[in-house]
């Protein structure tokens, strides 16, 4: 939802005015030609509206600011609304966990403007930490072992995909069972 006139008070009490989708609101999501929206879905409504992760991904890994609603989503979420835990997992741990979470979140956020360059050792424009830009989502996964088919991916993932995936592959549950990349 894009809004406008966000303010905090002392108290912290926030508020803002809701506006409608239109060209050069950040991220430039709503006039990228290459977001990928279901046939027929009006390009305001479906921005609008509520999505899966995997949607959001879907629709927007081929546009300029790829993982943008991902990351930003991520990042400012509260912890404990992520953190389910698993089955049957003792609540006092559950908590503790969550809090242990929350003890770690940072303070202060920094995100890549374009062209930024975090790497020092070596130029990769974009293509580092604090980039929602297309090119930070280029990279190769190569995984090798029995049980494993070769197999090419050609589905958009984000980097988080990799320890379910991974640990799947292990044999132990994985804490986020939609976030699976499917080997074989």
């Amino acid at each position: 939802m894009p809004v406008k006139h966000f303010i905090q008070d002392r108290n912290g009490k926030t508020s803002w005015d809701s506006q409608e989708w239109h060209t050069g609101l950040p991220f430039r999501l709503f006039e990228d030609a290459n977001l990928q929206l279901p046939s027929g879905a009006d390009r305001a409504a479906w921005l609008g509206s509520s999505h899966s992760e995997r949607e959001w991904l879907d629709a927007t890994h081929r546009c300029n600011y790829s993982n943008a609603v991902i990351g930003i989503t991520e990042e400012l979420s509260p912890v404990g609304d992520n953190v389910p835990g698993l089955p049957g997992m003792d609540p006092l741990l559950l908590r503790y966990e969550r809090r242990r979470r929350e003890l770690v979140q940072a303070d202060f956020h920094v995100f890549a403007a374009d062209h930024w360059n975090f790497n020092v050792r070596n130029f990769n424009p974009g293509g580092n930490h604090g980039s929602f830009f297309r090119i930070s989502t280029h990279s190769v996964w190569m995984v090798a072992g029995a049980g494993i088919s070769t197999r090419i991916v050609n589905e958009p993932y984000d980097s988080l995909n990799f320890a379910s995936t991974l640990l799947q592959l292990l044999s132990r549950p994985a804490p986020l069972p939609d976030r699976v990349v499917l080997l074989h």
